[in-house]
């Protein structure tokens, strides 16, 4: 559109004026476009074919409106008000650009970047660039502008020149009439003879208005020529505005002769925080720094793109909110971090041999757009991602998740809801729901199958594509696979593990698991010594949110013994396949285990393959575990009495007491079959589950 209407100007100003450059005023967002466009098409829209410009009245009116952010809730309206200069909605319309300034442009940009107006502080530096280099691109349009002629003048009267958008914007305004171009637009008819008339009405009024300033001239009616603010009525009035808002700074103590060292707001007398007077005194050097800094990469060296994204300061101003204290809460889970788990987290990929993917967590984040077929899904999506990972590494494993009835995780899948079936074949067209067609198990099981055999089908030669199906294993190369099938592991979660630690084996001793679910984070800290790795990396999130979690540092910052029993208190203490304690979350629990260190035998005790007998056994101290985690100063070990003290005595309400000992007993035994059962076997192929039913 930006492109047509160039075209129309340039064939417009050729007619009426032969050789004459075009000059194009634009607001911002359409200034980005033209010169974009001068850039890309410079034989035909070059700098020496166009003159384009930003709009002085859009300027100014972005200047006034970022001044107007900096000086909201400063007092400085009811100042106005008070004075009687102007009335509330005025006075607020002062800080919010409905009216004019004359500012240099060189003043104004360090102003838009420290404020973070960021539109305009991104487009005027080239907007001067061009009016510097004017001379150089169009020498005759440079003259012009040097004789004055750079703005419109419609008047005869004194200083009345306004900029070309203005002028613009006024012609808008008389073609439109008082009610626009409203309900014309539902009457074709109507609208064409608007379109057609419309102009030539404004013309008309236009030549009328001139023609009778015209005739005040000539009958020397000089009175008629000066500007309307140089009448002795508008001077009075100013001078009266002048007195009153002295006086209104005066009633309000002059916060100008206050000689604290505070920053007040003027009409409440509220003391600012240290964030506001920081930009107050460095606000004119962070926004000079930034221009200089901007124009030196942007403009001159080009060694960064102007659409960069420009960083925010964020700096403190009158109406910005104090910054909340951080919360106990917050500076818990500081602590525990530093604590226990060290620095562990990076945001940089860090170098490895093989990564580990959990295929259905990679679907769901594939998500099928523009493919028509799940072999086109295949192809176009999967298999491009897959290609993608497996250039930094050696190895690529796919591990598919299983899908058993008598399951806890089959509880947990119920819960979701379900799908609608539907058939996976390589002809079949994709579902418009691609996340209620994954809640299907059946639909899950035939597109994990169908992936697996065409990702290990590519040809990666030397390196390796390795994947689950089913419960046997593909490959993309002749190998033996007896380490790692056939599994029955039904989670991709475990199974990941079994194939971490098949990567050991071969020599691949820096591996990476990509999963979503944190309690992998749990168990590959609990088995590192087992899978005998020197590195081990866990990758979450996707995008700016990636983070790599250091397996073998936290495990170390834990120890190998509180390592080694860390899924038992992960599973009690609430996971996907077991509930949580009621208000009590995972720091909780965590700084009770470390008051509490006599439960680490219990922990262990429940971690690998626990009888019936273990768990009456280690009941007592799993109870006063749960007393100290609703109540650390209680001295008693049995959850029935802890309940009736905080109750009786504490008025602690129903939803905040620990749970009674039936209630927690049944909950051990579902902890015990997870972490000591289901997860202490994650290294087992094919590992011997007792029916969660029994």
């Amino acid at each position: 559109m930006i492109r047509h209407s160039m075209d129309i100007i340039q064939n417009n100003v050729e007619f009426l004026n032969p050789g004459q450059t075009p000059v194009v005023a634009f607001d911002q967002p359409l200034y980005a476009l033209a010169e974009t466009i001068q850039w890309n098409w410079p034989d035909a829209y070059g700098e020496n074919k166009f003159v384009i410009m930003l709009g002085g009245r859009h300027v100014e009116m972005a200047a006034w409106k970022t001044l107007g952010d900096w000086l909201e809730n400063s007092g400085w309206t009811a100042l106005l008000v008070d004075a009687h200069a102007a009335s509330s909605g005025k006075a607020d319309s002062f800080l919010k650009a409905s009216h004019d300034s004359r500012t240099s442009l060189t003043k104004i940009v360090p102003c838009f970047l420290a404020l973070d107006h960021h539109h305009y502080a991104r487009w005027l530096p080239v907007h001067i660039r061009d009016m510097i280099t004017l001379e150089k691109t169009c020498s005759a349009v440079a003259r012009e502008f040097q004789n004055g002629n750079f703005a419109v003048k419609k008047s005869l009267r004194a200083f009345s020149k306004i900029p070309v958008d203005h002028a613009h914007e006024q012609n808008n305004k008389c073609v439109k009439g008082d009610g626009g171009a409203i309900w014309l637009t539902e009457n074709t008819s109507e609208l064409l003879r608007w379109m057609i008339s419309g102009p030539e009405i404004s013309r008309m009024f236009s030549e009328f208005e001139f023609s009778q300033e015209f005739v005040g001239v000539t009958s020397r009616n000089t009175a008629s020529l000066k500007h309307h603010e140089q009448s002795n009525a508008m001077q009075s009035r100013f001078m009266k505005d002048v007195k009153s808002l002295t006086e209104a700074f005066d009633n309000m103590s002059n916060p100008f002769i206050d000689d604290s060292g505070d920053v007040l707001n003027i009409d409440t007398k509220e003391t600012m925080n240290g964030g506001v007077v920081t930009t107050i005194s460095s606000i004119e050097a962070i926004g000079e720094k930034q221009y200089k800094e901007f124009v030196e990469t942007r403009l001159e060296k080009k060694n960064v793109s102007l659409f960069e994204t420009v960083k925010k300061n964020k700096l403190s101003r009158f109406g910005t909110s104090p910054v909340k204290e951080t919360s106990r809460q917050m500076l818990q889970i500081t602590s525990l971090k530093k604590d226990s788990l060290g620095p562990s987290a990076k945001n940089t990929c860090p170098q490895i041999d093989a990564l580990i993917l959990d295929g259905a967590a990679i679907v769901n984040l594939l998500r099928p757009i523009g493919c028509k077929t799940f072999e086109a899904y295949a192809h176009d999506v999967f298999i491009k991602y897959v290609k993608s990972r497996l250039a930094n590494v050696s190895r690529l494993d796919i591990v598919w998740d299983g899908y058993l009835e008598n399951s806890l995780k089959a509880t947990t899948r119920s819960k979701r809801g379900k799908g609608i079936r539907r058939r996976v074949l390589p002809d079949t067209r994709i579902p418009k729901n691609w996340s209620t067609f994954l809640r299907d198990d059946n639909n899950k099981s035939e597109l994990f199958a169908h992936l697996a055999q065409q990702v290990t089908s590519i040809d990666c030669s030397p390196k390796e594509v390795v994947s689950t199906y089913r419960e046997e294993v593909l490959v993309s190369s002749q190998r033996d696979l007896s380490d790692i099938s056939p599994c029955s592991q039904e989670e991709a979660c475990t199974r990941m593990l079994i194939h971490a630690l098949d990567c050991s084996k071969v020599g691949l001793k820096k591996v990476m698991i990509k999963t979503v679910d944190t309690y992998v984070l749990v168990i590959a800290v609990a088995l590192f010594q087992k899978i005998r790795a020197e590195e081990l990396w866990l990758e979450f999130g996707t995008g700016k949110h990636t983070r790599y979690i250091s397996v073998h540092d936290i495990e170390r910052a834990l120890g190998h013994v509180k390592a080694e029993w860390l899924t038992v208190f992960h599973a009690l203490t609430g996971c996907d396949q077991t509930s949580f304690f009621a208000g009590k979350g995972k720091i909780t629990a965590w700084e009770t285990w470390k008051a509490f260190e006599e439960i680490t035998p219990s922990f262990q005790s429940l971690s690998s393959i626990p009888q019936a007998s273990t768990i009456l056994d280690v009941l007592p101290d799993l109870e006063r575990f749960v007393v100290l985690l609703y109540e650390r100063t209680s001295t008693t070990r049995s959850v029935n009495e802890a309940r009736k003290e905080l109750f009786t005595k504490k008025n602690r309400p129903m939803d905040a007491l620990p749970p009674t000992s039936a209630a927690l007993l049944q909950r051990i035994k579902r902890s015990s079959y997870q972490a000591g059962y289901v997860w202490t076997q994650s290294l087992c192929k094919d590992p011997t589950l007792p029916s969660p039913l029994e």
